[in-house]
């Protein structure tokens, strides 16, 4: 249950991502506030008590959700052009390239 925060705000903080114009920008978001989710997770759970390294595990845990939200909203905005039978590759592939 104390991974459950860190987890939906990195998903919440990868959708956002995802309106951000500049890749720098949204790289730069990421980090951040997966820092400041994970950082707040680790003191309201109470994890600090124990280690500082929990607030490593909790920035990976919120950088990582976030990676994975933007990603699959890169591959969600995509046109789904299958069910014609055109090859639709390039426009896959392109919109993942531009997940980064």
């Amino acid at each position: 249950m104390n991974e459950l925060f860190p987890f939906i705000g990195g998903l919440l903080a990868g959708i956002v991502m995802r309106g951000l114009p500049s890749r720098k920008g949204r790289l730069v978001w990421l980090i951040v506030q997966g820092s400041v989710i994970g950082g707040v997770a680790t003191f309201a759970s109470g994890e600090y008590r124990f280690g500082w390294y929990f607030v490593l595990v909790d920035i990976a845990l919120s950088i990582g959700a976030g990676l994975g939200a933007s990603v699959c909203a890169a591959i969600w905005n995509v046109p789904l052009c299958f069910s014609r039978g055109r090859n639709c590759s390039r426009k896959i592939l392109s919109a993942l390239a531009s997940a980064d």
